[in-house]
């Protein structure tokens, strides 16, 4: 009797599927990668879109409008920000307060700290990335 030995076609199909496993997993961490990527440029786009229509609201309501009033104004604005959510605290308005004068400035800024949230990417990217967006209008 003779030893068992594996013919040429059986060392090719395991070195096949090793390879496959190999490229996919690459695959699969790209497009994951550009998927969070994605994830992550939409909230920086909201970002930026809540700060500039925060600040628009605030020029033209700015001189009655409380820092509570801006920043809920702003947090509507931006409605997908959920994880987590934005908050009054990552809202900014200087001056802060009223009453303030007609045609000075006022400063509304956000601060938002996006979480990633695909399980293969998020330890690549640290837990997510901060966008911070600053917008300085002219009180009418």
């Amino acid at each position: 009797m003779r030893g068992c030995r594996h013919g040429r076609g059986e060392r090719a199909a395991g070195q096949a599927a090793v390879e496959f496993s190999i490229a996919a997993s690459v695959f699969f961490l790209v497009v994951f990668g550009l998927m969070q990527l994605a994830i992550l440029h939409h909230a920086r786009l909201q970002v930026i879109h809540a700060t500039r229509e925060g600040g628009r609201y605030a020029a033209v309501n700015g001189a009655s409008a409380t820092q509570e009033q801006i920043a809920d104004y702003v947090i509507q604005q931006a409605p997908s920000l959920i994880n987590p959510p934005l908050q009054r605290a990552d809202v900014t308005v200087a001056p802060a307060a009223p009453p303030r004068d007609s045609g000075t400035n006022i400063t509304v800024s956000v601060q938002y700290n996006a979480q990633a949230t695909v399980p293969m990417i998020a330890p690549l990217l640290g837990g997510g990335a901060v966008f911070s967006e600053s917008v300085t209008r002219r009180i009418e």
